[in-house]
């Protein structure tokens, strides 16, 4: 009951830009905060750890340990926290298995764009390997690979590393804690699958 009371008390009093839904474009980092480790893959799989010192429409400049580096976004091919599922901010290429790996969850989703021009949003999906499984029980929609234009996965944002070590322990005293579980985050918008582009599973790993 007394956490309960405490939420609700935090909640009540964060303010409404913290609250507030907002959501980047795909490989937009501007909103991303720059005190968080990120990965950054370049194409030839050679691997950067650090913080995003700045960035722009173009480009993106990575602090780390050594010094500062900037990159191409085209010559990107992965950005995010780590490996794991759903750590992805910019992908450089068009993956299935990205797709099976990154299914949404909570407040995120998948907005699915087919060939005939209809477009799905969508958090509640299962994969496999010809087809998406959406929405719940009797409601399932299944549509083949072939029919998918593009799939966009939009996600949460990532905090800092302070928060995100706060947040593994359960701390309720960080705003962040809240917006995490309360499904109010701002999001960022990732193509991870567009037939345009040749398809490419194979798996990312840093040389």
């Amino acid at each position: 009951m007394t956490v309960r009371i405490l939420t609700a008390c935090i909640v009540a009093a964060l303010p409404c830009s913290t609250l507030a839904r907002a959501q980047s474009q795909n490989g937009d980092f501007s909103q991303v905060t720059h005190e968080r480790t990120l990965t950054f893959m370049t194409r030839d799989h050679k691997c950067t750890r650090g913080t995003i010192a700045s960035t722009d429409s173009q480009s993106v400049t990575v602090h780390s340990s050594s010094n500062n580096q900037t990159f191409q976004k085209n010559d990107l091919l992965f950005v995010g926290e780590n490996f794991q599922s759903r750590n992805i901010l910019l992908s450089g290429r068009s993956s299935w298995s990205d797709v099976t790996r990154d299914l949404p969850e909570a407040h995120e989703s998948f907005r699915i764009t087919l060939n005939s021009g209809e477009t799905i949003s969508e958090s509640k999906i299962t994969a496999s390997p010809n087809a998406l499984t959406l929405g719940p029980g009797k409601h399932e929609r299944a549509i083949p690979k072939q029919e998918i234009k593009t799939i966009e996965y939009i996600r949460y944002l990532p905090c800092t590393d302070k928060v995100a070590d706060a947040n593994a322990g359960l701390n309720f005293f960080q705003p962040e804690f809240y917006r995490q579980r309360l499904g109010h985050p701002p999001t960022i918008e990732v193509k991870l699958y567009d037939t345009a582009l040749p398809e490419d599973d194979t798996e990312l790993r840093c040389k």
